[in-house]
């Protein structure tokens, strides 16, 4: 209670309200903890073989095959169960064409979420399968949930298509295009290169095809053709390296269509002109983005 500068103190009981008391216990206390050494051996992980784990979207069952549970990560590994032959996991997609920053995530029954902590996990090789790493799982999580927005499959289909480059455009300004008629069907997925240019990329003359806009119905979307072989006009094989196939979103265009593009490199590194002439590409089949979400969920223990 503050009073004023010569102010007389009230006579009679004065009245105090106490919101709140702060209680002091004497020490002092002493807390003792092991800390891990340099040279301590790692905890083992933990391999999970989920029951259950598994669901069914667009005619797609995706199954967490095993969960590996460390001190510093999460990792999943998932698999198609039942599908055909032809068709294999290729990795899961995290991009959707109508919509842009999707990602797989991870979360616990307490709705804590995981991030993916940037790592590469390394296993033996097995290519029907797909793999994903996440943060460590809290010591209170009971279950885990992993959500996939979209998965990408392979599917195996050969087929084939030449494309001419005509001598005027070669050597000349980059980016003029010239229009083409190349039909192709490709794994089921009918389409149709429609224009052609050349432009540069890391000092190399590049052949670009682009398709008209693709149609895309329901839960499944063409994501990119699988090269198998590109041979020059002096049926010289063409490295593959540089090669590179992939439909999205249109870049070129500002209406932003739907569309395949093809991209083809120079016969060697160190050639600066692309040859004039026909061009004779082969692909093995084509991968596809498949809509989910998936939801897989399973128990720790």
């Amino acid at each position: 209670m503050r009073l004023k500068t010569d102010q007389p103190l009230a006579a009679g009981p004065v009245r105090i309200q106490v919101a709140a008391a702060t209680l002091v216990a004497p020490g002092p206390w002493e807390l003792t903890w092991d800390t891990p050494s340099r040279t301590a051996p790692p905890s083992a992980p933990v391999a999970l073989s989920p029951s259950g784990a598994s669901q069914t979207l667009s005619g797609l069952t995706l199954r967490a095959e095993s969960v590996t549970l460390t001190d510093r990560v999460t990792v999943v590994e998932l698999t198609l169960e039942e599908a055909p032959a032809v068709t294999r996991l290729h990795q899961l997609s995290c991009w959707l064409p109508e919509q842009t920053g999707s990602a797989c995530w991870l979360e616990d029954n307490r709705g804590q979420r995981y991030a993916d902590p940037g790592v590469i996990w390394q296993t033996a090789s097995r290519p029907l399968t797909d793999t994903v790493v996440f943060d460590a799982a809290q010591p209170l999580a009971q279950s885990m949930t992993l959500h996939v927005p979209a998965a990408e499959i392979a599917v195996d289909a050969a087929a084939s298509f030449d494309v001419d480059v005509p001598a005027e455009f070669v050597g000349g300004t980059l980016d003029q295009t010239w229009p083409v008629d190349i039909p192709l069907a490709a794994a089921g997925q009918a389409l149709r290169f429609s224009q052609a240019w050349l432009t540069g990329m890391n000092g190399l003359p590049q052949l670009v095809l682009r398709s008209d806009p693709l149609n895309t119905p329901g839960d499944r979307f063409l994501t990119g053709l699988r090269l198998a072989a590109i041979t020059g006009p002096d049926g010289a094989p063409i490295d593959l390296a540089l090669a590179h196939s992939s439909a999205g979103l249109d870049s070129f265009s500002p209406d932003r269509k739907y569309v395949a593009v093809n991209i083809i490199p120079a016969a060697a590194a160190d050639q600066r002109s692309l040859e004039p002439g026909r061009y004779h590409v082969e692909i093995s089949g084509a991968t596809f983005g498949v809509r989910g979400p998936w939801a897989l969920a399973w128990q720790l223990p």
